[in-house]
C-alpha cells in the first residue's frame, strides 16, 4: 500500500492542478467576455445617440431643465426665477454637466448618453445575477441582451431627449442591483446605500417612490436576507428604518437648502403642492388601457416575455419563486408610476422598460436552455420577430437624427446643426445691437433663451404652462393675464411654431392663442420663416 500511495497522490495532484488551470482559463474567458460586453454596451449607447449631439433641443422638457440649471449656476435657486414642478435632482445633474462641459446643449447630450450607458450596464449585471444558476455563457449573453434592449427601446420612447426618466432609472437600477447582490444578509451600510440610491431617484422624479417597494422587497424577501422565524420581523424593521433614512437624505438636504436661503415656501408651492393639484385630476381608464396597449404593440416581444415570466411563477418554488415575484412586483410598481400622473407621454414608459428588458432576457435564457427541438426554434423565432418592431422604430429615429447631423454646423454654435441653432445665429447680432431687448418664445423652442443668453420675459418659459389647461391649473395662474403682462413689455422678437397643432378647448387654452394672434397682427410682422417655426419682429423697432 505504501508503494502505491505516492503514485495515487501524484495523479490526484496532477488532476487538481489541471482542473485549477482549466477553471482559471474559464474565469479569464468569462472576465474578458464581461469586459467586451460592457464596452460594447457603452459603444452602442454612444453610437445610437451620437447624431443627437447636432441638436440643440429634442423636446421642451430638457430645454426647461437646462435653463433652470443655468439660472441656478448664476445664483438663483430652482423655482425662484423660473417655474417648474419637477424635483431638484434633474437641475443638479444638468448644472454639474454644464460646469464640466460648458454652457452648451452638448452638456445634456453627454449626461443623457452616460445615463443610458450606466443603466444598460446595471441591467447587464442584474440579469447575469438572476441567471447565475444557468451556464455562465448564457447568463453573460442574456445580460448583454437586457442592456442592449434598453438602449434600443428607449430611442422610440423619447429616450433620446435628456428627460428625467433616464436619470431616474439609472438610480433605480443601481438600487435594485445593490439589493440583489451579493446574495445573503444585508448590513446597515448596504441598506443605507440602497436607500440613498432610491432617494436620488426620487429627487429626479417623484414617481420613483413606487419602485421603492420593489427594491425593498428585493432587500428583505429573498432567501437568507433575514433570520428565520420570529427573528425575521426585527430584521425587516431594522432594514426598513435604515433604507428609509438613506432614501430621505437627498430630500432632507433639499429642504435644508431652501430653509437656509429663506425660500422653503417657493419649493413647497412649486415642487410639492403643485404636483398634488396635478395628480388630483381623475385618471381615464380608457386612456390607461389605450396607452399600455400601444406600448405592447410597439414592443410585443417584451410584453410576451413578461407573460412567460409571470406564468413561470406557477411552477417555481423557493428562491426562484421569490426572485420572479420581485420582478413582477417591480412591473406593478413601475406601471403605477407610469400611470400616476394621468398622462401617458411615451417617455413616461421608460420607467417600465428596465424590468421588461430583464424579463425578456430571462425568457430567452429559459427558452434556449429548457426547450428542445422544434418548440425551441419556434419560441426563439417568435422572440426575434418581436424585436423587429423596436429595432425598426429605433432605426427610423436614427435616420431622422442623422439627416440633421449631416448638415453643416451652424457658425458660432458648432456642433449644433438644427433649426433653433440656425435661428439663434440669425438673431444674435440683432439682439446685440438692441441692449435691454429680449425675445418671447410663445410656442417655439425655449432653448433659444439659452442659446442667445436672452433675458427671460417670464417665469413660465415652458410654453405649455400658458397653452395647456392642465398645466395652467397646476401652476394656478391665469394664462391670459400672464400673456398680457409679457406682451406689454414689447419683446423685440416672438417665436412661434409654424404648425402649432390641433387646439382643442378641452386641453388647450384657446383664449391664449387668440390673444397672441391679435397681438401679432397689431404690433408684429413676419421677420423670418424656418422649416418648423416663424420669427416675428416688433414693428416699431
Amino acid at each position: 500500500m505504501s508503494d502505491v500511495e505516492p503514485g495515487w497522490r501524484g495523479k490526484v495532484s496532477t488532476i487538481v492542478h489541471e482542473e485549477a488551470l482549466l477553471l482559471g482559463e474559464r474565469r479569464k474567458g468569462v472576465s474578458l467576455l464581461s469586459w467586451l460586453i460592457g464596452v460594447g454596451l457603452v459603444i452602442l449607447s454612444v453610437l445610437t445617440r451620437l447624431p443627437s449631439f447636432a441638436f440643440s433641443v429634442v423636446d421642451w422638457d430638457e430645454s426647461l431643465y437646462f435653463i433652470m440649471a443655468e439660472q441656478w449656476r448664476t445664483g438663483h435657486l430652482p423655482y425662484t426665477v423660473v417655474w417648474d414642478n419637477k424635483p431638484i435632482g434633474i437641475y443638479a445633474v444638468f448644472a454639474i454637466f454644464q460646469w464640466l462641459v460648458g454652457d452648451t446643449p452638448v452638456a445634456m447630450r453627454i449626461a443623457g448618453v452616460l445615463a443610458i450607458a450606466a443603466t444598460a450596464l446595471l441591467l447587464y449585471g442584474m440579469t447575469r445575477h438572476l441567471l447565475r444558476d444557468m451556464p455562465r455563457l448564457a447568463a453573460e449573453l442574456c445580460g448583454a441582451l437586457a442592456g442592449a434592449l434598453f438602449v434600443v427601446t428607449t430611442m422610440t420612447d423619447d429616450g433620446i431627449a435628456s428627460n428625467t426618466e433616464i436619470f431616474m432609472e439609472a438610480c433605480t437600477c443601481l438600487g435594485m442591483l445593490l439589493a440583489l447582490l451579493p446574495a445573503g444578509r444585508i448590513g446597515w451600510s448596504r441598506a443605507l446605500g440602497i436607500g440613498f440610491a432610491m432617494g436620488l431617484a426620487f429627487m429626479l422624479k417623484y414617481v420613483a417612490v413606487f419602485d421603492m417597494l420593489a427594491v425593498f422587497l428585493a432587500m428583505t424577501a429573498l432567501p437568507d436576507r433575514t433570520r428565520p422565524g420570529l427573528g425575521r420581523v426585527p430584521d425587516v424593521l431594522r432594514l426598513g428604518l435604515i433604507f428609509s433614512a438613506g432614501a430621505l437624505l437627498p430630500f432632507i438636504a433639499t429642504v435644508l437648502l431652501y430653509v437656509v436661503h429663506g425660500r422653503f415656501h417657493v419649493f413647497l408651492q412649486a415642487s410639492l403642492l403643485s404636483n398634488l393639484r396635478r395628480v388630483a385630476i381623475p385618471v381615464s381608464g380608457d386612456r390607461f388601457l389605450g396607452a399600455f396597449w400601444w406600448q405592447a404593440t410597439l414592443y410585443p416581444g417584451l410584453y410576451a416575455a413578461l407573460v412567460w415570466v409571470a406564468a413561470s411563477l406557477i411552477r417555481r418554488r423557493g428562491a426562484a419563486w421569490r426572485q420572479t415575484a420581485v420582478l413582477l412586483v417591480w412591473v406593478v410598481t413601475a406601471s403605477i408610476g407610469v400611470a400616476s400622473a394621468g398622462l401617458y407621454f411615451s417617455h413616461y414608459f421608460i420607467q417600465l422598460l428596465p424590468v421588461l428588458c430583464v424579463a425578456t432576457a430571462i425568457f430567452v435564457a429559459q427558452a434556449a436552455i429548457r426547450l428542445r427541438g422544434l418548440p425551441r426554434v419556434i419560441v426563439l423565432a417568435l422572440v426575434l420577430l418581436g424585436f423587429v418592431t423596436p429595432v425598426v422604430q429605433a432605426s427610423r429615429v436614427l435616420v431622422r437624427m442623422t439627416a440633421v447631423a449631416m448638415r453643416p454646423a451652424v457658425p458660432g454654435f458648432a456642433p449644433l446643426r438644427d433649426t433653433p441653432a440656425e435661428a439663434a445665429a440669425d438673431l444674435r447680432p440683432l439682439l446685440a445691437r438692441a441692449p435691454g431687448q429680449t425675445i418671447y418664445v410663445f410656442d417655439g423652442e425655449p432653448v433659444l433663451y439659452s442659446l442667445l443668453h436672452a433675458r427671460l420675459p417670464t417665469r413660465y418659459v415652458f410654453p405649455s404652462i400658458l397653452l395647456s389647461r392642465l398645466l395652467s391649473y397646476t401652476v394656478d395662474i391665469d394664462p391670459v393675464t400672464e400673456l398680457d403682462r409679457i406682451m406689454a413689455e414689447h419683446p423685440l422678437f416672438v417665436i412661434r411654431r409654424r404648425h402649432p397643432g390641433y387646439q382643442s378647448p378641452v386641453t388647450r387654452n384657446v383664449a391664449v392663442y387668440a390673444r397672441m394672434e391679435a397681438d401679432l397682427a397689431a404690433h408684429y410682422t413676419v421677420w423670418r420663416v424656418y422649416d418648423d417655426m416663424v420669427v416675428y419682429r416688433l414693428r416699431s423697432s
